[in-house]
């Protein structure tokens, strides 16, 4: 996995992985939202949705395009 250490905050790139969903209901959040473009829905969310189903999360679409970015 690579990982881009930003001054504030980290952005992981790579496979979801079981430290990231344990993470994730360690927080106890009321929700969580996915947002994603278009080809992100068709292409990335059938994959991710297995593991995050437990959370229901509330999905955001936007068109896709660098414009709405």
């Amino acid at each position: 996995m690579l990982t881009l250490d930003l001054p504030s905050y980290a952005i992981s790139i790579g496979e979801i992985t079981n430290d990231q969903i344990d993470f994730l209901r360690s927080k106890q959040y009321a929700g969580i939202a996915v947002l994603m473009d278009e080809n992100t829905a068709l292409h990335c969310w059938p994959l991710m949705e297995p593991l995050l189903q437990e959370f229901k999360p509330y999905l955001i679409q936007i068109p896709a395009g660098e414009r709405y970015k």
